[in-house]
């Protein structure tokens, strides 16, 4: 994997395009400070949208380990310009709460008939990323369906990781049979495989699958990060 990224970077020069892929890289990869430090030199080191553009990557990357980081680098997008993926970190990035709170937050910030599938997609990874699972996946259940099947890669990935939060053990079991492919420009890619790596290992576990255990196991304790 060092090498093809290498090979990649070689050819992609040094673009924005290839700084960003190299972090979710190395946050995949459970290199996740140099992938956060990577970001942030970057966003320093730049102005406007593509500053902001940056933070949002690293807002989305902390989402999950540091809501207090997340939210400032959100903060930081916004400045930048106000950007779909900046509005979204935003959103997300807001203290806890409960669903119907955040249920409210929603409405109130993507109110009308036009923000109605901008409020499902940011309700839906709000809810996800606060620990809601079980409010989060009937939601991201239907945005999976809903999306293409070349880009649901990281949708399938926090679906199954909410079935199996949720014990929903048969269904969880035929989702780890496909393995997402990567993203492509989400702001979450570095953390969906490490999702599903999790699921995997989980799924392992409980239908005491030996084989599948000790082949994913090892990976998943020297790249993931503990998600809480």
């Amino acid at each position: 994997a060092n090498q093809s990224l290498a090979q990649y970077l070689k050819t992609a020069g040094a673009t924005p395009a290839a700084e960003i892929a190299r972090a979710h890289f190395l946050y995949s990869s459970g290199q996740p400070a140099p992938a956060l430090k990577l970001l942030e030199e970057n966003a320093a080191k730049s102005t406007g949208p593509l500053a902001g553009l940056y933070q949002t990557h690293r807002c989305g990357l902390s989402l999950r380990t540091d809501r207090a980081q997340a939210q400032a680098a959100a903060r930081a997008a916004i400045s930048g310009g106000a950007s779909a993926p900046a509005i979204l970190c935003f959103f997300v990035s807001q203290p806890s709460a409960s669903p119907a709170e955040w249920t409210a937050r929603a409405e109130k910030a993507f109110a009308g008939a036009q923000a109605r599938d901008f409020r499902r997609q940011a309700l839906a990874y709000a809810l996800f990323f606060d620990a809601h699972y079980a409010d989060a996946f009937p939601l991201i259940e239907t945005l999976m369906l809903e999306s293409h099947p070349d880009a649901d890669s990281e949708l399938r990935a926090f679906h199954a990781e909410c079935q199996w939060r949720t014990r929903r053990w048969k269904s969880v079991r035929d989702s780890v049979t496909r393995w997402p492919l990567p993203a492509q420009d989400s702001i979450f890619a570095g953390l969906h495989i490490q999702s599903f790596l999790d699921t995997v290992v989980k799924t392992a576990f409980h239908f005491e699958d030996n084989e599948a255990s000790k082949r994913w196991a090892p990976i998943s304790e020297k790249i993931a990060r503990p998600i809480p």
